[in-house]
Protein backbone atom coordinates (compact mmCIF):
# COMPACT_ATOMS: atom_id res chain seq x y z
CA UNK A 1 0.00 0.00 0.00
CA UNK A 2 2.85 2.14 0.74
CA UNK A 3 3.75 2.04 -3.21
CA UNK A 4 0.63 2.41 -4.28
CA UNK A 5 -1.41 6.33 -5.15
CA UNK A 6 -4.99 6.74 -6.10
CA UNK A 7 -6.28 7.27 -9.22
CA UNK A 8 -7.59 10.60 -8.60
CA UNK A 9 -3.71 11.68 -6.95
CA UNK A 10 -1.87 10.22 -9.92
CA UNK A 11 -4.05 12.03 -12.22
CA UNK A 12 -2.88 15.25 -10.63
CA UNK A 13 0.76 14.67 -10.32
CA UNK A 14 0.79 13.75 -13.97
CA UNK A 15 -1.14 17.25 -14.65
CA UNK A 16 1.76 19.03 -12.60
CA UNK A 17 4.38 17.26 -14.97
CA UNK A 18 2.32 18.71 -18.14
CA UNK A 19 1.57 22.19 -16.69
CA UNK A 20 5.04 22.64 -15.73
CA UNK A 21 6.91 21.82 -18.78
CA UNK A 22 8.65 18.38 -18.07
CA UNK A 23 8.97 15.79 -20.86
CA UNK A 24 8.18 12.42 -20.29
CA UNK A 25 11.36 10.16 -21.53
CA UNK A 26 12.08 6.24 -22.22
CA UNK A 27 15.06 4.31 -20.97
CA UNK A 28 16.69 4.02 -24.19
CA UNK A 29 16.56 8.10 -24.31
CA UNK A 30 18.87 8.72 -21.25
CA UNK A 31 20.72 5.46 -21.73
CA UNK A 32 22.18 7.30 -25.15
CA UNK A 33 22.43 10.57 -23.18
CA UNK A 34 24.39 9.42 -20.47
CA UNK A 35 27.25 8.94 -23.61
CA UNK A 36 26.21 12.62 -25.03
CA UNK A 37 23.15 12.53 -26.49
CA UNK A 38 20.73 15.63 -25.85
CA UNK A 39 18.14 15.56 -24.09
CA UNK A 40 14.80 17.68 -23.85
CA UNK A 41 14.26 20.04 -21.62
CA UNK A 42 13.09 19.31 -18.06
CA UNK A 43 13.72 15.66 -18.48
CA UNK A 44 11.74 13.08 -16.41
CA UNK A 45 11.41 9.31 -16.44
CA UNK A 46 8.21 7.76 -15.40
CA UNK A 47 8.14 4.14 -14.39
CA UNK A 48 5.84 1.38 -12.79
CA UNK A 49 7.05 -1.97 -11.44
CA UNK A 50 5.50 -5.54 -11.54
CA UNK A 51 2.55 -4.62 -14.36
CA UNK A 52 -0.67 -4.67 -12.11
CA UNK A 53 -4.02 -4.05 -13.78
CA UNK A 54 -5.05 -1.08 -12.20
CA UNK A 55 -1.57 0.40 -14.14
CA UNK A 56 -3.45 -0.25 -17.51
CA UNK A 57 -6.97 0.67 -16.10
CA UNK A 58 -5.94 3.53 -14.24
CA UNK A 59 -2.76 5.01 -14.89
CA UNK A 60 -2.34 4.65 -18.58
CA UNK A 61 -5.40 6.57 -19.93
CA UNK A 62 -4.13 9.56 -18.40
CA UNK A 63 -0.71 9.15 -19.81
CA UNK A 64 -2.74 8.84 -23.09
CA UNK A 65 -4.65 12.09 -22.34
CA UNK A 66 -1.99 14.10 -21.33
CA UNK A 67 0.69 12.37 -24.18
CA UNK A 68 3.16 11.58 -21.31
CA UNK A 69 5.39 8.52 -22.00
CA UNK A 70 6.27 5.63 -19.38
CA UNK A 71 7.98 2.38 -18.83
CA UNK A 72 6.50 -0.24 -17.20
CA UNK A 73 8.81 -3.27 -15.92
CA UNK A 74 6.83 -6.85 -16.10
CA UNK A 75 7.13 -10.03 -14.48
CA UNK A 76 6.29 -12.17 -17.21
CA UNK A 77 5.05 -14.99 -14.90
CA UNK A 78 2.21 -13.32 -13.92
CA UNK A 79 1.05 -12.14 -17.06
CA UNK A 80 -2.61 -13.30 -17.33
CA UNK A 81 -2.80 -13.31 -13.54
CA UNK A 82 -6.59 -11.62 -12.42
CA UNK A 83 -4.26 -9.03 -10.98
CA UNK A 84 -1.89 -8.37 -13.58
CA UNK A 85 -1.87 -6.84 -16.97
CA UNK A 86 -1.98 -9.31 -19.81
CA UNK A 87 -0.86 -9.50 -23.51
CA UNK A 88 -3.75 -7.55 -24.88
CA UNK A 89 -3.25 -4.99 -22.48
CA UNK A 90 0.99 -4.65 -22.85
CA UNK A 91 0.51 -4.89 -26.79
CA UNK A 92 -2.60 -1.80 -26.94
CA UNK A 93 0.05 0.72 -24.55
CA UNK A 94 3.11 -0.58 -26.83
CA UNK A 95 0.74 0.62 -29.82
CA UNK A 96 -0.20 3.70 -28.78
CA UNK A 97 3.09 4.96 -27.98
CA UNK A 98 2.69 5.56 -24.25
CA UNK A 99 4.65 2.67 -22.71
CA UNK A 100 7.70 1.62 -23.24
CA UNK A 101 8.21 -2.67 -21.65
CA UNK A 102 11.04 -3.54 -19.10
CA UNK A 103 11.88 -6.55 -17.74
CA UNK A 104 11.26 -7.47 -14.13
CA UNK A 105 12.43 -10.84 -14.44
CA UNK A 106 9.89 -13.92 -14.19
CA UNK A 107 8.92 -14.78 -10.56
CA UNK A 108 10.25 -11.58 -8.93
CA UNK A 109 12.98 -13.17 -6.78
CA UNK A 110 16.44 -11.44 -5.13
CA UNK A 111 18.49 -11.62 -8.02
CA UNK A 112 21.81 -11.65 -6.09
CA UNK A 113 20.42 -14.08 -3.72
CA UNK A 114 19.76 -16.96 -6.35
CA UNK A 115 22.18 -19.37 -8.42
CA UNK A 116 23.67 -18.07 -11.55
CA UNK A 117 21.52 -20.55 -13.52
CA UNK A 118 18.44 -19.46 -11.89
CA UNK A 119 19.33 -15.90 -12.37
CA UNK A 120 20.03 -16.13 -16.41
CA UNK A 121 17.06 -18.30 -16.60
CA UNK A 122 14.90 -15.17 -15.11
CA UNK A 123 16.81 -12.42 -16.99
CA UNK A 124 17.04 -14.30 -20.65
CA UNK A 125 13.64 -15.81 -20.98
CA UNK A 126 11.79 -12.43 -19.09
CA UNK A 127 13.33 -10.40 -22.13
CA UNK A 128 12.71 -13.15 -25.15
CA UNK A 129 9.12 -13.43 -23.56
CA UNK A 130 8.20 -9.73 -24.06
CA UNK A 131 9.94 -9.36 -27.27
CA UNK A 132 8.35 -12.40 -28.78
CA UNK A 133 5.10 -11.03 -27.53
CA UNK A 134 5.25 -7.74 -28.61
CA UNK A 135 7.72 -7.49 -31.36
CA UNK A 136 9.76 -5.01 -29.74
CA UNK A 137 13.43 -4.92 -28.29
CA UNK A 138 13.44 -5.02 -24.74
CA UNK A 139 16.51 -3.51 -23.41
CA UNK A 140 16.04 -2.62 -19.79
CA UNK A 141 15.18 -4.29 -16.50
CA UNK A 142 14.61 -3.27 -12.79
CA UNK A 143 15.56 -5.18 -10.15
CA UNK A 144 13.33 -6.93 -7.94
CA UNK A 145 13.59 -5.77 -4.51
CA UNK A 146 16.57 -3.77 -6.15
CA UNK A 147 18.86 -6.88 -5.59
CA UNK A 148 21.43 -6.72 -7.63
CA UNK A 149 25.73 -6.99 -6.66
CA UNK A 150 28.70 -7.16 -9.14
CA UNK A 151 27.42 -10.72 -10.56
CA UNK A 152 24.14 -9.48 -10.73
CA UNK A 153 24.61 -6.33 -13.45
CA UNK A 154 27.62 -9.23 -14.93
CA UNK A 155 24.90 -11.06 -16.35
CA UNK A 156 22.33 -8.46 -16.81
CA UNK A 157 25.05 -7.22 -19.43
CA UNK A 158 25.62 -9.98 -20.96
CA UNK A 159 22.07 -10.63 -21.51
CA UNK A 160 22.13 -7.58 -23.82
CA UNK A 161 20.16 -5.08 -21.48
CA UNK A 162 21.68 -1.66 -21.72
CA UNK A 163 20.30 -0.22 -18.43
CA UNK A 164 19.32 -1.26 -15.09
CA UNK A 165 16.71 0.36 -12.24
CA UNK A 166 17.87 -0.29 -8.48
CA UNK A 167 16.09 1.13 -5.29
CA UNK A 168 18.38 4.12 -4.61
CA UNK A 169 17.05 7.35 -4.31
CA UNK A 170 18.10 10.20 -6.68
CA UNK A 171 18.04 11.66 -9.79
CA UNK A 172 21.91 12.06 -10.69
CA UNK A 173 22.69 9.40 -13.00
CA UNK A 174 26.06 8.73 -15.04
CA UNK A 175 27.31 6.67 -18.07
CA UNK A 176 28.87 4.10 -15.24
CA UNK A 177 25.54 4.05 -13.23
CA UNK A 178 23.85 2.76 -15.95
CA UNK A 179 23.27 -0.92 -14.47
CA UNK A 180 22.23 0.67 -11.04
CA UNK A 181 20.00 3.64 -11.94
CA UNK A 182 18.22 5.76 -9.19
CA UNK A 183 14.84 6.39 -8.85
CA UNK A 184 12.28 8.65 -6.65
CA UNK A 185 9.96 6.91 -5.34
CA UNK A 186 6.26 9.02 -5.02
CA UNK A 187 3.81 7.82 -2.85
CA UNK A 188 0.31 9.22 -2.32
CA UNK A 189 0.83 12.33 -0.22
CA UNK A 190 3.79 13.72 -2.09
CA UNK A 191 3.18 17.14 -3.52
CA UNK A 192 5.10 16.64 -7.24
CA UNK A 193 6.01 19.93 -8.10
CA UNK A 194 8.63 20.92 -4.49
CA UNK A 195 9.58 16.64 -5.32
CA UNK A 196 10.77 17.70 -8.73
CA UNK A 197 12.78 20.98 -8.07
CA UNK A 198 14.58 19.50 -5.13
CA UNK A 199 16.14 16.56 -6.90
CA UNK A 200 16.75 19.08 -10.07
CA UNK A 201 19.02 20.98 -8.27
CA UNK A 202 20.57 18.02 -5.72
Amino acid sequence: RLMMVAPETFASQMQVIVDNGYTAITPDQLTAALTGAPLPPKPVLITFDDGFRTQYEQAYPVLKKLGLKATFFIITGYLEYPAYMDAAQLKDMVASGVATIGSHTITHPALAQISEEQRQHELIASKATLETLLSVPVTTIAYPYGSHDDRVVKDVILDGYTSAYATFTGAEHTSASRYELRRIRVDNNEQLLPLLKYFASH
